[in-house]
């Protein structure tokens, strides 16, 4: 786990030094635990370290694990940059599989959407989507691209993702919607 959390050291905060109480690695590095532990959203977070206050403290080498409030989950979540987090997701995964070559894999793409958008202070669209490039035989995630809504098209972001790859042995499936006839 120390790789994770050096990696996600690697992710600039954008947050205020005012009134910052937690570091934004071990706010990253909660929420990733406690979403896959099954809480999803702003308070399940809160609760999640709640009560799991002192086995986290000790896991993490920490004296006193404050429990940060649901706004503070909110807060990172709406103003994280999701490029930076993704670049450094992406060589923490192909960092994992050191002994595989990104070449030999079959490989998934596939695109999300959440139902609702989101929209910072400025009124400004957030991210609402991902399309991944996931490795079947090695089981990870090779790359990541947001799909928000001034793309439009899950098929415009999956063809900007084919562009930065080096295709040659490289088995891809995709949805049925990539099967257009003009794309």
């Amino acid at each position: 786990m120390s790789h994770l959390i050096d990696t996600l050291k690697q992710v600039p905060d954008f947050r205020s030094a005012h009134g910052r109480i937690h570091p934004l690695w071990l706010l990253l590095l909660l929420m990733v635990m406690g979403m896959l532990a099954g809480y999803q959203g702003y308070r399940p977070l809160e609760t999640f370290v709640s009560d799991y206050r002192q086995p986290l403290s000790e896991l993490l080498g920490l004296e006193s694990l404050e429990v940060p409030s649901h706004c503070t989950f909110r807060r990172v979540m709406k103003g994280l940059d999701f490029q930076a987090l993704s670049h450094q997701f992406e060589a923490w995964m192909l960092s994992k599989a050191q002994t595989h070559s990104p070449d030999n894999y079959a490989a998934s793409i596939d695109g999300k959407r959440i139902r609702q958008g989101l929209t910072d202070a400025k009124g400004k669209q957030r991210f609402v989507g991902l399309v991944s490039l996931f490795a079947v035989e090695a089981g990870i995630t090779l790359k990541l691209e947001a799909l928000t809504q001034e793309d439009n098209s899950e098929i415009k972001v999956v063809q900007a993702l084919l562009e930065t790859l080096q295709l040659d042995g490289l088995l891809i499936t995709m949805d049925a919607l990539h099967a257009q006839k003009n794309t």
